[in-house]
């Protein structure tokens, strides 16, 4: 009978320790990743072949995704993704790249910064012919000068602007060798001993055989090598997750660094592999403009995206308690209802964006029946329920009363004081089911109701009736970078009508360059 026992508490082990295993999150990609048989299409500068390799054979094996690359100089790939009409990602030497794919048409969706790198003089090992820089390559008649061609290459193109079209021009003319891409110029020079060229300073650091030359005129210059997901990609989600692991300190940014190049420092790590999850705290104001761009955003990425949408007196509280040592945490990104919240933990956070503005205004019932046009009016009232947002959970709470004080009404109102929600959407949904006679809110919270015909909007007579939200990223947060990407999408054109629609003043502009960082 023991024996038995034993035996059942062993099944009972056994099936506890498999239904724990098949809980555990399975780190292989899902989504558009599980199209069978369908690689994902890499477009790569062939200056970054050796890193690139090895990451994409550790990522294979791992994870059971193709990846089918093309290496070639960063214009001819243009022309290459041009011609197949349909790519998954795009990586170029420099930035500079991306800029040009849209001038011809090819939409450029996420980038991602990998490293840095600038052009040198590059010469065989213990500079037989004396090159100390440009003016040598230009007079030596012994070198055999190899160069590569700005409409094919990066290295050229970097060269050409820090020289000028000039200096360009004459050494073009002095060349033995044209070639397409930085490997073969490097190749050049390790073979040759009279041989010199210009490459990028990671590359030269690869070879045994060459030697570098600085040159006052580049060391300006630090060109951004980038991975961008391209609009044509048929499997967004699967580019992006293994653009994220391309660019993890922990995982791809490894085999750059073994290669010499200076990569970007503060990447997302990549840890176990599962889906990343950034926790995002935001007044309860901004919650209608933003809750479809993070739906959005999460299902693109292959994220989740942890929502606290609460009054920002209660979020600020809760952010300083984390900070002394108590309970909560840390959110990757706060969007405040006001500066004024952000100001109070601006600590926590890298530098905020201003992305909108919303004026406060009073509500009331459908055609006014109390005749409430003022403040002043909402105070001389008569039995009427008011309500305002509460003094200390809501930024609403403290700016209203804030008015009422200016004003000189704020103790005759508090005494007709009916309801104090941390968010506005509550009052607005009371006054316009006639539990409250009138309220003070954001225009944005209420023009939609306005607009059914459930409550009407009384403009207030102060410039100070304003409120300001601005968005920022924590300094604490390990998901940075897709953290920048949330809040690009947030300030994006398309989000701009959303926010627009619902009575917000918009103030961002539309994100110059969508790489990710803080």
């Amino acid at each position: 009978m023991k024996n038995g026992i034993f035996i059942a508490a062993g099944v009972s082990i056994l099936a506890i320790v498999g239904l724990l295993f098949l809980l555990k999150e399975d780190p292989r990609p899902t989504g558009d990743d599980q199209e069978t048989g369908k690689p994902l299409e890499l477009y790569c500068a062939m200056g970054m072949n050796k890193p690139m390799k090895e990451i994409i054979a550790d990522y294979e094996e791992t994870y059971g995704v193709r990846i089918v690359t093309q290496f070639a100089g960063s214009g001819t790939l243009l022309g290459s993704i041009q011609a197949a009409g349909t790519a998954d990602l795009y990586l170029a030497a420099d930035v500079a790249y991306m800029k040009t794919a849209e001038e011809r048409g090819i939409k450029v969706r996420e980038q991602f910064h990998i490293a840095s790198q600038q052009p040198v003089i590059a010469v065989h090992k213990g500079n037989p012919l004396g090159i100390k820089g440009i003016d040598d390559l230009l007079s030596s008649s012994k070198v055999r000068l190899s160069l590569a061609d700005p409409e094919l290459a990066a290295i050229a193109r970097a060269a050409r602007k820090r020289l000028g079209d000039e200096i360009w021009d004459r050494l073009w003319a002095m060349k033995l060798t044209a070639r397409a891409t930085v490997t073969e110029l490097a190749n050049d020079v390790e073979l040759e001993e009279n041989a010199a060229s210009i490459i990028w300073d990671a590359t030269a650091r690869q070879y045994r055989n060459i030697d570098i030359i600085p040159v006052p005129e580049f060391q300006t210059s630090k060109n951004a090598i980038t991975i961008a997901v391209l609009g044509s990609s048929k499997r967004p989600t699967s580019a992006l997750r293994f653009a994220r692991y391309l660019t993890a300190p922990d995982k791809g940014l490894k085999a750059f660094e073994k290669f010499h190049y200076e990569t970007v420092p503060g990447g997302d790590l990549w840890g176990d592999g599962t889906p990343p999850e950034i926790m995002f705290y935001a007044g309860g104001l901004n919650e209608v403009a933003v809750r479809d761009t993070i739906s959005q955003f999460a299902k693109r990425e292959g994220c989740k995206v942890a929502t606290l949408f609460t009054g920002c007196g209660a979020l600020v509280g809760r952010m300083k308690a984390a900070d002394q040592g108590g309970l909560g945490e840390q959110p990757d990104i706060y969007f405040s209802c006001d500066r004024s919240y952000m100001s109070k933990v601006q600590q926590l956070f890298y530098e905020p964006i201003d992305v909108s503005g919303t004026d406060i205004v009073l509500i009331v019932k459908p055609g006014n029946p109390d005749q409430i046009n003022s403040l002043k009016d909402l105070a001389d009232a008569k039995g009427i329920k008011i309500g305002l947002c509460h003094p200390v959970d809501s930024a609403l709470g403290v700016l209203s009363r804030n008015l009422l004080k200016k004003a000189g009404h704020l103790g005759a109102i508090q005494a007709k004081l009916y309801d104090e929600p941390a968010t506005a959407p509550l009052l607005v949904a009371k006054v316009a089911a006639k539990g409250l006679d009138a309220a003070i809110v954001y225009r944005a919270n209420a023009q939609a109701m306005q607009q059914a015909g459930k409550v009407e909007i009384i403009d207030i007579d102060d410039p100070t009736a304003r409120a300001f939200q601005n968005i920022a990223i924590g300094k604490f947060s390990h998901h940075k970078h897709l953290s920048r990407r949330l809040i690009d999408a947030i300030v994006s054109g398309a989000s701009r009508e959303q926010f627009e629609t619902l009575g917000f003043d918009w103030l961002a502009d539309e994100p110059k360059s969508k790489a990710s960082g803080p």
